[in-house]
């Protein structure tokens, strides 16, 4: 057994590997892990070494040493226990990681989809219970809406151009028909109005607004003469650039917030408000649930 022994020390692999161990615990000595360690370890060490007892320098050393060992052996059996029942359910933690980030990927992907797409961003403007009634089959088809007298308010800078029309100051938004009918009100807004109405210094003054448009029992229209796509290429284009993320998120705050007495309408360009507004206010109420951009996105207006 004794020559086993001295034949193994002094094998030359073995030897290697004395050297090898011998240089891997002075760099394990000198790892990040370990450096912070050492101040302590040398200040606590020094600070006993004016004791005549060489035991009690040793014994404070020892102790210094295991309290360390103890704390670094419980990590170990901590998280070694840890990992050991991670593994042990890794298929039910995968199950629910992948579910977790498929739920991520879907609210990136739709929210991407709400920003870059037109029909979507629409159909998600009007997604809420209170908007799921049918347009009335006459809605496109009756000409003798043009006959409509059309009250535009005294502030609308760029009025649009209807065959009968009135000025007046309006208690919400820019357009209605004389006697208010059933309280149906058009909120016309141009790129640069509808940016600047839900940009942070206006936002509240239009929450105000709806806010009376509540206490009234009636119901606004904000037709916006352009699309989600043509925002984005002017807002691009612009000098001064917008948050359109911003701007559509409250949007749908509002959307939401006042769907009992408001929605947002994307009519494309001018125009196509001229023959939308009329016949907005011509069906009134009849057209508060009907999630309206959907059946705009359907004729392709």
């Amino acid at each position: 057994m004794r020559d086993f022994f001295i034949n193994q020390v002094f094998d030359g692999n073995l030897l290697i590997a004395i050297f090898v161990a011998a240089i891997a615990g002075l760099i394990s000595f000198f790892s990040p892990c370990v450096i912070p360690l050492v101040p302590g370890y040398i200040s606590y060490a020094s600070g006993m070494s004016d004791t005549k007892s060489r035991s009690r320098v040793f014994l404070g050393s020892l102790l210094f040493v295991s309290g360390f060992t103890v704390l670094f052996i419980s990590y170990g059996l901590l998280f070694g226990g840890l990992g050991s029942r991670i593994f042990e359910n890794s298929r039910t933690i995968s199950v629910v990681a992948g579910l977790l980030i498929s739920a991520l990927g879907f609210m990136f992907i739709l929210n991407e989809k709400f920003y870059r797409s037109y029909t979507f961003a629409c159909q998600e403007i009007g997604a809420t219970p209170m908007f799921n009634a049918k347009i009335p089959d006459a809605f496109w088809k009756d000409d003798s809406i043009k006959d409509l007298t059309i009250l535009t308010d005294t502030r609308e800078q760029e009025p649009l151009f209807f065959q009968s029309q009135l000025v007046r100051k309006l208690d919400v938004g820019d357009y209605a028909i004389q006697d208010y009918f059933d309280y149906t009100f058009v909120d016309r807004k141009s790129e640069g109005d509808f940016k600047s109405t839900l940009s942070k210094d206006n936002f509240l003054r239009f929450k105000r607004e709806l806010d009376r448009c509540r206490a009234m029992d009636c119901y606004l229209f904000v037709v916006i003469e352009s699309d989600l796509k043509k925002l984005d290429d002017s807002n691009k284009k612009s000098a001064h650039k917008a948050n359109m993320k911003y701007i559509y998120h409250n949007m749908r705050v509002l959307q939401h917030e006042y769907r009992d007495c408001c929605q947002f309408v994307f009519s494309g360009n001018r125009k196509n408000s001229e023959d939308l507004i009329p016949r907005i206010l011509f069906h009134g109420k009849k057209i508060w649930n009907v999630d309206l951009q959907y059946f705009i996105n359907e004729k392709k207006l």
